[in-house]
């Protein structure tokens, strides 16, 4: 029997070779097609819905209601989930019509050549979850299921089938955890719904099984459901995905789970982006929770036809989103990087969304940086989904050239709210070169997830080169592990204050009387700033609640500025945006003299001048702070002068990060009772 099938492999070979001699169009892609395996039991023979015995036939009740049609879904045969039988046939034809499209596919093939040798995923929990498990499920079951769908070969067929049954054959997908389940689910049912007419149908049996044991039945008073970030969008979006694959086999139980995630979705998910777009856990979760968001806004898009579920034009904060993430990246090539997210850039998968969605070319401007420096499959962000890219994207925006931004000056007031976060985000000309400024400050509250003590901190570069930086999020596992469990615990008595890369003391703050911030503290932006300074790159916050205690009396006021009862500060561009200052001024109360402390992590090499002067040095470039006491708009006794000093951007606990190379630098002044300070820092490649 095996030398049969090895005799019938070589004749097709031969075959298709000769006809490719003749010149006969036999192969879309150049890549010559891996061959199969004549050893592995090959798929190709079943018929989807077909009752054999062992697998739950279709469900002929009538079509549920519901808020969408879903009698569309009736209609709809697998492959549905973002890609169509058509789909894949006209992408096969798409797909060499760019060098990045072609790049790309040839990276799924090239890891799946992989792939296909791995053995089985291991149920292994690590700190708390087996999401590095369902991961890697979802990274290889959805490109092995592209990689057969593109090129036939059976190898890929065998080896994400058994990768299905793999992980299925889990004890559960660890609904404690539910972004376990939701991105297992995600791998699952895309796999089921590409391979399902291939698949046996045990397979597709066990797969729905499993989806309603693991995923489905556990969603009852599931946090995610009222959760306002990231949660919401990945639970959810795995949900639908899920319930989209297996519709046909129980409809009422897949339009319940459609329905239940669409109105937490719609309830809860979008808060994160509040009324401008700026996410409220930084561009790094922003990737992870917008990238389920419009995964399951184009699976849905795909069946229902465009925005049929109401979900792109339910939030304002959601439209305008993309624009915001467009700004956030620095001509450093760091991120504006406030909450717990790393300085490193990523490519990002929504921005094709938004692109083709809104028609505009130029919010891919960031993208195709990536794309030119043939970097963004191993710097993309949530790249385990990398085979849905195709169907979120608009290949005539890939052919076009990049489109720069005009926009210098962006904004986000987000008013006296939970979850937004007002910011500014300057470039003085978008050229991402060493002319190119660029200056984040950030606001809003300490209370919210993922944020840090950070009321009023900024990132800063010039000259390429990142100046003063945010040290980002500590290892959430050995962290967490440190401080009994309390990292997520936002209270103001939590111990998570006590981490150096979460609290004011680590980040480019006042701090007044070495005391934390106090964590339902607000950094506010005050609108008036902008139309008193018209066509002026910069913005003003204040700072209410800054001090531990709570009580904004107790330390400092500003009694000069009567609108405001907290330290203020201003950044702004100056001399032709040529430099940059950040002025700050508060009044003591009376009876109080508190110290003031300024503070700014930088990696640079540090060097105190004199009592005004610091000079930073970095990548062969040389930047100065000059420190400006303004009298003239103050009372501080002309006697008195800042305490410059610089150390170690280091921790206090065994347990902080190490952050190497990395160091602070300060000034100190303290403030007679009513005594109002008004202190500028101006950064220059000249010293003032």
């Amino acid at each position: 029997m095996k030398i049969k099938r090895m005799t019938t492999w070589l004749l097709t070979f031969l075959l298709s070779a000769s006809l490719w001699a003749c010149g006969e169009d036999v192969e879309p892609v150049p890549k010559p097609k891996p061959k199969p395996n004549p050893d592995v039991e090959q798929g190709g023979t079943n018929t989807g819905g077909t009752n054999t015995g062992v697998e739950t036939p279709d469900d002929t009740s009538a079509t549920p209601k519901g808020s969408l049609d879903y009698s569309k879904l009736d209609a709809a045969p697998h492959p549905r989930i973002l890609y169509t039988e058509a789909d894949w046939a006209e992408l096969k034809e798409k797909v060499l019509s760019t060098d990045f499209t072609k790049y790309v596919h040839e990276t799924i093939l090239e890891r799946c050549d992989k792939y296909v040798g791995y053995t089985d995923l291991k149920y292994t929990i690590s700190g708390g979850s087996i999401l590095n498990v369902s991961r890697n499920a979802l990274t290889r079951i959805t490109q092995l299921a592209y990689a057969y769908r593109m090129t036939g070969n059976y190898a890929y067929l065998a080896k994400a089938e058994r990768l299905i049954n793999n992980v299925c054959e889990f004890q559960d997908w660890h609904h404690d955890h539910f972004l376990d389940v939701a991105e297992m689910a995600t791998g699952v049912a895309i796999g089921l719904d590409w391979l399902y007419n291939d698949l046996k149908p045990t397979t597709r049996e066990l797969a729905r099984r499993k989806i309603e044991e693991y995923a489905f039945s556990k969603t009852k008073g599931q946090s995610f459901l009222k959760n306002k970030a990231n949660w919401n969008q990945v639970c959810n979006g795995g949900m639908i995905i899920a319930a989209l694959a297996m519709y046909e086999k129980d409809k009422a139980r897949a339009v319940e789970m459609i329905e239940q995630s669409l109105a937490s979705n719609k309830q809860y998910g979008y808060t994160a982006y509040g009324d401008s777009g700026a996410y409220n856990e930084g561009y790094l979760y922003w990737g992870y929770g917008t990238t389920y968001q419009v995964l399951m806004m184009c699976a849905l898009e795909k069946i229902f036809g465009d925005d049929a579920a109401g979900l792109y034009s339910h939030s304002q904060g959601f439209q305008k989103t993309a624009e915001w993430m467009l700004h956030m990246l620095g001509p450093s090539r760091k991120a504006f990087n406030y909450a717990d997210a790393d300085e490193e850039w990523m490519g990002k998968f929504p921005m094709w969304y938004f692109a083709k969605k809104q028609n505009d070319p130029s919010l891919l401007f960031v993208e195709k940086m990536l794309i030119k420096e043939r970097k963004y499959c191993d710097e993309l962000d949530e790249g385990r989904l990398l085979a849905t890219l195709f169907a979120m994207m608009n290949f005539d925006h890939v052919k076009s050239e990049p489109v720069k931004p005009t926009k210098q000056l962006w904004w986000a007031p987000d008013g006296d709210s939970n979850t937004g976060v007002p910011q500014v985000i300057i470039h003085t000309d978008w050229t991402m070169s060493e002319s190119d400024k660029f200056l984040g400050i950030v606001g809003g509250r300490s209370n919210r997830t993922h944020a840090h003590l950070d009321g009023g901190s900024f990132v800063y570069d010039a000259y390429g080169v990142r100046w003063a930086m945010d040290l980002g999020r500590p290892t959430y596992g050995d962290t967490n592990a440190a401080i009994g469990g309390q990292l997520w615990d936002m209270t103001k008595t939590s111990r998570r204050w006590d981490v150096f890369r979460l609290n004011n003391f680590g980040h480019n703050v006042i701090t007044i009387n070495g005391t934390k911030h106090n964590c339902t503290s607000k950094a506010f932006i005050v609108p008036q700033w902008f139309d008193d300074n018209p066509g002026q790159l910069g913005g003003k916050f204040t700072m209410y609640g800054y001090n531990y205690n709570g009580n904004d009396h107790d330390v400092a006021t500003n009694k000069n500025f009567p609108q405001y009862d907290s330290p203020t500060r201003v950044a702004e561009f100056i001399n032709n945006n040529e430099d940059m200052m950040v002025t700050d001024w508060m009044t003591a109360c009376p009876g109080k003299n508190p110290t003031v402390r300024w503070t700014m992590v930088t990696p640079s090499t540090v060097t105190i001048e004199d009592d005004t002067h610091v000079k930073l040095e970095q990548a062969g470039q040389t930047l100065y702070l000059t420190f400006k006491i303004n009298h003239d708009k103050g009372t501080l006794d002309p006697s008195k002068k800042l305490t410059l000093m610089t150390y170690p951007a280091q921790g206090p606990n065994s347990w902080d990060e190490p952050n190497t190379g990395i160091s602070i630098v300060a000034y100190e002044l303290q403030l007679a009772p009513e005594e109002t300070m008004n202190v500028s820092v101006i950064f220059s490649k000249n010293r003032y």
